[in-house]
């Protein structure tokens, strides 16, 4: 009985322990509780304990709701903007309801698969011609090293067995003037910023070989002219239609390139004389595309040309400061047009009877060359010391002509995805550039600056037609917006949105207030609009330009004109933001200012109908020619370049293979 009772107490001691420790768990229980409600009160964020039960959570508006502990556990809350009013959606644009990835770009370029330029089924009279005959047995073989996309293959042997398979470059003799002339066209493809390579049929050594080596030899002969038909195909294809399909490159491309008609291609190619200046022809017939060319040109001759000394590294070098490499710089500085050479002179003249050393002063970093370092780095955006620093010489040694070589060759490639008529009146937009141009077929009528997507909700490439101006415009808020930054808000303040001027609208359209809706009753889905009415503060300012499209994009006005004045433009949701709207309005719609202007004093929303719509073509083009033709740089935003020049790499290494 004893070690019963023993064990009794053991029992009764133990319970009692446990019961004061759960009571401790459930103080500090309370505790947290309490704490937690206290971060609810200052609106505060916090995350879930690891331990704690999992109890029941409803989907409200993108985020959770957890019906016990009565609190927000919110999965996605962007930075909010805040005036002495409460929040503010100034300058926020519709967007898309699945906002795209950093860059809605591909991993890897994927080019058009390349295939065998051979039909092993091909069925056709066989000619009495030696050389035609061996064509059509070469084209029949199961097995060839020439690769071709499957559209340039079939009008390839369609075009053959259309003219009994009869050569279009070759004889027996080798090769004639047609196909000398071609070859010389397709070894200076770099002129327009295509790879020659990419065009040199594999049975030639080089461009400049004429075959005579095989003279006699029908089967070389024969794959030698059917090799120069498909690299003829393929550079009529890239010049006149790029070597990319855009599409493919990014998620933002929503463009075709203008199609080429393969069949008319190689009938013009058989009976011209001149088979070189067709080619040439398909070239895009934009003055921009000539610009290019010509300062491609003007660069890879420079580069050519360019033996510059590199400078040396070295010690930082102040104002005042002696160092060898003063002298190669100073020479820098008048060579690149930052320091005139007369000035120059005239500083070391006006010093020489300050020392009998000549060294002394010519290696004197004096206050007209830290100057002109200044106005060096300025340009390089680098910092502006006026000193001789590591940024600096890295700067004065970099090969910027031949960088700028690649980015003229990837621009004029973007060049070839432009529609061939862009209309006698129309709209274009570069987006790299931040502006806007009203264009009268190759005159700039008038241009404004322009902000553009942020690098993470890129503006779109895409032509369309404006349709529509709208004054005193609506801003329908997207449901993301509603959803992850209204919500939180409403489910605290039902009446928060008739606070701010915003009408709520149910599926009948009717306006009802926002503190009559139960906001807690509704989860993803949430059957009401929201929308700003017009007004200085509206988030699309004044006026919008409509031009329907997929992507939900237009051009406004905005009431952060401030933003205007940054030198990289990149804030929107992808909507174009203009910096003059109501110019833009006289414009389009060929009224005199006045008339905007009392429109727009009215107060009233009115949408008004072009009488003929205005092409809109919107564009990223990093290089770019200004009204004068002359060919400008401008820094790549959206790391599109990177992205083009690893597909070109990607093509080039397809078609060598």
């Amino acid at each position: 009985m004893s070690n019963i009772l023993r064990l009794a107490a053991i029992a009764l001691a133990f319970a009692l322990a446990w019961g004061a420790l759960s009571a401790q768990s459930s103080a500090k229980s309370n505790d947290n509780w309490a704490g937690q409600a206290f971060q609810r009160a200052q609106g505060l964020q916090f995350q879930n304990f690891s331990r704690r039960k999992k109890y029941r959570r409803r989907e409200l508006g993108g985020f959770w709701f957890n019906e016990r502990q009565g609190f927000f556990n919110y999965r996605k809350l962007r930075t909010e903007k805040r005036r002495k009013r409460g929040f503010s959606f100034e300058g926020i644009d519709p967007q898309p309801e699945r906002p795209p990835s950093p860059d809605d770009g591909f991993a890897i370029y994927r080019p058009v698969k390349l295939v065998a330029l051979s039909n092993p089924k091909l069925e056709a009279p066989i000619p009495a011609q030696v050389l035609a005959s061996t064509i059509f047995h070469e084209l029949r073989q199961t097995e060839t090293a020439l690769k071709v996309t499957a559209q340039q293959r079939d009008a390839i042997i369609n075009f053959y067995r259309l003219n009994n398979f009869s050569p279009l470059w070759a004889t027996s003799e080798g090769l004639g003037d047609k196909a000398r002339r071609l070859l010389a066209l397709f070894a200076k493809a770099e002129e327009d910023g295509l790879n020659p390579l990419d065009y040199l049929p594999p049975s030639l050594a080089s461009f400049g070989d004429d075959a005579s080596s095989v003279k006699g030899n029908v089967i070389s002969l024969a794959r030698l002219d059917i090799g120069l038909t498909a690299m003829a195909l393929r550079y009529a294809e890239q010049i006149h239609s790029g070597r990319i399909i855009p599409k493919r490159l990014s998620g933002y491309y929503d463009i075709e390139p203008p199609a080429l008609n393969l069949g008319k291609v190689l009938y013009e190619l058989s009976y011209r004389p001149l088979p070189d200046l067709y080619l040439s022809s398909l070239a895009p017939p934009h003055p921009a595309y000539t610009a290019m060319k010509a300062k491609l040109a003007e660069l890879q001759a420079k580069a050519s040309q360019d033996n510059r000394e590199p400078v040396p590294a070295g010690r930082r070098v102040k104002s005042g400061e002696r160092d060898a490499r003063v002298v190669l710089i100073r020479a820098r500085m008048v060579e690149l047009g930052f320091l005139s050479e007369d000035a120059a002179m005239a500083w070391m003249l006006g010093h020489a009877d300050d020392n009998p050393d000549t060294n002394t002063y010519e290696e004197t970093l004096d206050k007209q060359l830290s100057k002109a370092l200044k106005a060096f780095q300025r340009g390089n955006k680098i910092k502006q010391t006026g000193s001789i620093d590591k940024a600096t010489v890295e700067a004065l040694n970099s090969r910027s002509d031949e960088d700028n070589v690649q980015k003229l060759a990837m621009n004029m490639e973007r060049v070839r995805w432009l529609p061939r008529e862009l209309g006698q009146r129309h709209v274009f937009v570069n987006q790299a550039a931040f502006e806007l141009r009203v264009m009268d077929r190759e005159t700039i009528s008038w241009r404004t600056k322009v902000i553009v997507g942020k690098p993470e909700t890129q503006t779109a490439v895409f032509s369309d037609e404006m349709e529509t101006v709208v004054i005193n415009p609506y801003w329908g808020v997207p449901q993301s917006i509603i959803r992850y930054e209204m919500m939180p808000r409403l489910a605290r303040d039902r009446r928060y949105l008739d606070r701010l001027g915003y009408e709520v609208v149910n599926s009948k359209g009717r306006i009802v207030s926002s503190g009559s809706v139960n906001w807690w009753a509704y989860g993803r889905t949430i059957p009401f609009g929201v929308r700003q009415p017009p007004g200085d503060d509206n988030a699309l300012g004044r006026i919008k330009f409509l031009f329907p499209n997929s992507h939900d994009i237009y051009m406004h006005d905005t009431p952060t004109k401030e933003l205007f004045a940054e030198p990289v433009r990149a804030f929107s949701h992808g909507c174009v933001r203009v910096e003059n709207p109501r110019e833009m309005a006289e414009r389009v719609l060929g009224w005199e200012r006045k008339r905007v202007d009392d429109m727009i004093a009215t107060g009233q929303n009115k949408n008004i109908s072009l009488d003929k719509h205005i092409p809109v073509h919107l564009n990223y083009f990093t290089a770019w020619p200004d009204e004068f033709g002359k060919v400008v740089f401008y820094p790549d935003i959206y790391n599109r370049d990177t992205r083009l020049d690893k597909a070109l790499n990607t093509i080039t290494i397809a078609a060598s293979q």
